[in-house]
Order: structure tokens, then sequence, then C-alpha cells
């Protein structure tokens, strides 16, 4: 059986991430002025506070059921610059200096310049010198919005380190990257990728944080990137998914992607695509399944750019 949705209007799908912190120390140092508010911004400036754990969820499902620009909106609001909103301002600026460039030397001089801004905070792939990107350090996507550019917020008085990659090569590591392939072969475990001579896309799954008992979120993050002249920066698009997952009850976000709240619709074992519009770095909730349960399956992503003859495709085991 398969269910099919169409194009849908995105809304912001976060998740809580507390197992994907490394650990919690007490900072009575850090005490906000106001002690009722749920979410208050200290510290002069560098950090969010979270009133405790319920603030911290209520937050999270609030930005779940805004659309992109309302999230934006709404951090901006907080005066305070989480790394998604630091992501966007790099992708903004290595743009530019694509623009303005006139020759590779001049390029490369703005490049390195660039790089050593934003390396404290996110990595490069160094392995791959035409890939321009910056990339987050981050082993749980949805930390982004809401921790400083050191991976740092805070719920009552405690203090969350976001546990972080050091470097781009141990974050592929736990993925196995693919290319392009026929329609019976899948080497890839949840990360679909393809490469073609002007446009990339890829699609990984990771798990971490809960809303209910006995569940864990499955996250999507969508990447695409396009070739210019002097490599490969991100692009807005519209991606294309198809999903078969089985085992630990899986659920889709059905109500996160339209923009109505934490709505999850039975999904385990049927099929089921739909198409979305927007940014070449972006992390939603796919779903969520039982604890302690792994569920299976695969997965296909294409683009505006890359056609469905040469989608990418992996294998789910999370």
């Amino acid at each position: 059986m398969k269910k099919l949705f169409s194009t849908l209007t995105l809304a912001a799908c976060l998740g809580v991430f507390v197992s994907c912190t490394d650990n919690e120390q007490e900072m009575d140092m850090f005490k906000p002025a106001n002690t009722n508010s749920e979410i208050e911004v200290i510290n002069g400036g560098t950090m969010i506070k979270f009133r405790d754990m319920s603030a911290y969820q209520n937050a999270l499902l609030k930005v779940s059921a805004m659309s992109a620009q309302e999230r934006i909106n709404y951090l901006d609001s907080l005066s305070f610059k989480p790394q998604v909103m630091i992501m966007k301002e790099a992708d903004g600026e290595l743009e530019n200096i694509c623009n303005m460039a006139a020759d590779r030397t001049s390029f490369d001089a703005l490049y390195q310049k660039y790089k050593q801004k934003y390396g404290q905070v996110f990595m490069f792939n160094e392995s791959d010198p035409s890939d321009l990107s910056p990339y987050s350090r981050l082993f749980c996507p949805v930390d982004e919005h809401f921790v400083n550019s050191e991976g740092q917020f805070m719920i009552g008085d405690s203090l969350v380190n976001s546990k972080m990659y050091n470097d781009f090569e141990e974050s592929e590591q736990q993925f196995t990257m693919v290319t392009t392939r026929d329609a019976s072969t899948i080497t890839s475990v949840n990360n679909a990728y393809s490469r073609q001579s002007k446009r990339k896309v890829g699609l990984r799954l990771t798990t971490g944080g809960s809303d209910a008992p006995g569940k864990t979120y499955i996250h999507a993050t969508f990447t695409s990137q396009k070739k210019g002249a002097f490599g490969w920066v991100r692009y807005s698009t519209n991606y294309h998914v198809w999903f078969n997952i089985y085992g630990a009850n899986f659920e889709f976000a059905q109500g996160g992607f339209l923009g109505y709240g934490p709505v999850y619709v039975p999904q385990d074992g049927y099929s089921f695509e739909f198409a979305i519009e927007m940014g070449g770095n972006e992390t939603k909730i796919l779903g969520r399944k039982s604890d302690g349960v792994n569920c299976f399956g695969s997965f296909e992503v294409w683009s505006r750019g890359v056609p469905y003859e040469q989608r990418g495709v992996s294998s789910v085991n999370l």
C-alpha cells in the first residue's frame, strides 16, 4: 500500500535533543533577571536559558509549528544569534565572495579569510577543496536552533554542552556515502546522496530526543549544492523524497510538515513520498519510533537539479 503526500508547505520541525548532549553542569554564575520567563537571553546576550525542561520542550514545539520565515523572525526576536542563524549568514557571505571575486587568486585570498572567520564554529571538507560550504560540528542537528557559537545553552541552572565532531572526516564515518545507482542497488546507510556535473542533493537520517515517553525522534537533514566558478555552494531547491520505514512503530510527523503542530500518522511499513521547497541545509523531524527497537527500510531523494533517474538511495537502520 502506498500513501502519497503532495507538495507540502513547510514548517520548521524541531525535536527535543537532550540525548545528544555531552554533559550538564551546575553554573550558579548564570542567573536570569526574570525567573518567571520560560526562555531568556542571558550572559550578555550570548546564551539562551530555559526555565526548566518543560519550557525547553514547549519552545521547540512552538518553533516546530512555524513556517520557515516565522522561525527566522522568532529567533531574531530573541536578540540572540544561534548557530542556525550564523550558518545562514555564512552561506550568504560565501555567495557574495563568489560573486565578488574577479579571478581565482582574489577568490582564494577572500576564501581563506572566510574560513578563518567561521572555522572556530563550523568545519570544512578539507579532503575536497571544491566543496566550499561550512558544515555544522553538532552531532544532533536540531541543536543549531538554540545553541550559541560554542555549542551551549542552559536548562534551569544547568549548562548543556552539545556533543560535537572534531572535524568533517569524523562526521562522515557513521555514513557510507553513495553517488548514483540503479534502482536495485542500495549501498548507503541512513544517507542518500547524488552528485551530478552541476548539482548535488543529499538526505541524512539521525535520531535523538523525544516529545513522549518511549519515543525517539528521527531527524531528516536535507542538503543541496550547485557548482559555480570556484566550487560547490549551497542553494535552495525542490526536494523530492520517498520512504518505506518499518519496525519500531514508525510514525510520520505529518502535522509538523503541514504546520499545524505535533501530529503524527502511523506509517510503519507503508511507503510515502512528498516534495519540499527549501534551502540547501535544512533539518526537520521526519517522525518518531519506539525506544530500544531498530527501524529498517529504504529511502530515496532527488531534486529540481538532480533527476529521478539519478536519485540517491539509502537503506535505513536506526
